[in-house]
């Protein structure tokens, strides 16, 4: 595809369903840095459709990658097509989840002496910055509308105030409310799943796409709450099934299907398109290309590991995620589902494991496909994967 192809989505691209940002290779959000702005530009650069992460990053930071992907479209002279993905507040830990965290932070003691950093003040906020990070986007709209810009014209990037052509939403579902507004406003409102249940709650609430996440996935589990534990059905049985729950659903009102979790070659993208999916998603493999953000221990961790190195853990973040196997995660097989208060725990370790390059205690998100993340160009993933067609 030329570079400077206008990617924004036509009316005669996805007739079949109510999205209408879907794209059929999707890079997945993955918080912690692999999502960057390059990343996300790339991928559109090539018919794809790429996500920002807002997760764990001020408001003010997403504002700046919000501005930056924009920019880097436009450079190559196509208007910006990107999605933001957000973290759903999680529910307020009670008095056991708290003591629990705290003898977590315990067991922590001899790791935060390895690395000489403190030990951090166990932290209850659970909102990620919620209010803020929305209010960034609805300050944006806010401005093209006063433009006279509007929605109308299926432009969201009018002049410099560009807002995401999808908002995504993890670790919960977005509220009815919320799902209305943005989508009145131009937004699509996208959420992602582990369970056909969640799934029909969300096409109850009139999203636009449901991402149906398999526990191949690497990174964290689209559970509801921290401590639900994640099923076991195969991505692609799973992606039947919530195909199967919409078989009678109007075109105009059924979400798309986008299929997510071990999706690394054109086989699986034909797979999950024949069970039901409108598009993929894929993360690891985009993880380990040049545009991504990934460290670079990180990165050679990816390239490297074969079939068998993953496994699901909660030591990190107290929420199940998939990753490469390490000594960090087998000498805490008992973390407590306390997330994100976990998260915080854990964070001066991996920070400084990232910097002395100490991949035993880094968190290393990886699906069970990563046997086939082998570098190269964003661009070059997007163009395998549409093999499949």
């Amino acid at each position: 595809m030329n570079e400077t192809q206008n990617t924004q989505p036509t009316e005669d691209v996805q007739p079949a369903v109510k999205s209408r940002a879907y794209r059929t290779i999707i890079a997945a959000p993955m918080a912690g840095g692999p999502s960057s702005p390059e990343l996300v530009d790339a991928v559109a650069a090539h018919g794809g459709l790429g996500f920002l992460a807002a997760g764990y990053k001020t408001p003010e930071a997403v504002e700046k990658e919000l501005d930056d992907v924009a920019q880097r479209a436009r450079q190559r002279g196509a208007e910006p097509f990107y999605g933001l993905n957000l973290f759903v507040p999680q529910p307020s830990p009670s008095g056991e989840d708290r003591d629990r965290a705290a003898a977590y932070r315990d067991e922590l003691a001899k790791d935060y002496e390895r690395f000489g950093v403190v030990e951090p003040e166990l932290n209850w906020t659970t909102d990620d910055q919620w209010e803020g990070k929305l209010a960034v986007i609805r300050r944006r709209l806010d401005q093209r509308e006063q433009r006279g810009e509007g929605h109308a014209d299926g432009n969201n990037h009018a002049e410099n105030v560009s807002v995401p052509d999808v908002l995504s939403f993890t670790f919960g579902l977005p509220p009815e409310a919320l799902v209305d507004e943005f989508q009145s406003r131009g937004i699509e409102v996208w959420a992602t799943v582990a369970t056909t249940h969640a799934a029909q709650i969300a096409a109850d609430r009139g999203v636009a796409a449901i991402v149906v996440q398999g526990p191949e996935a690497g990174g964290h589990r689209a559970t509801t709450t921290p401590d639900e534990e994640p099923g076991s059905e195969s991505l692609m049985s799973l992606v039947q099934a919530v195909s199967d729950l919409f078989a009678n659903t109007d075109a105009s009102t059924r979400p798309a299907i986008i299929a997510a979790g071990g999706i690394a070659t054109p086989d699986h993208v034909g797979e999950a398109l024949r069970r039901g999916a409108d598009a993929v998603a894929a993360g690891t493999i985009f993880a380990a290309t040049n545009e991504a953000g990934t460290n670079e221990p990180y990165k050679q961790a990816l390239i490297s590991a074969t079939a068998d190195d993953t496994v699901i853990t909660r030591a990190y973040s107290g929420r199940p995620a998939r990753g490469r196997r390490n000594a960090f995660i087998d000498a805490h097989p008992d973390a407590p589902s306390v997330y994100p208060a976990v998260n915080g725990l854990t964070s001066p370790i991996r920070k400084a494991a990232t910097k002395q390059r100490e991949t035993d205690c880094m968190s290393l998100w990886a699906g069970q496909s990563v046997e086939y993340a082998s570098g190269g160009t964003a661009g070059s993933v997007v163009d395998l994967l549409l093999q499949s067609r």
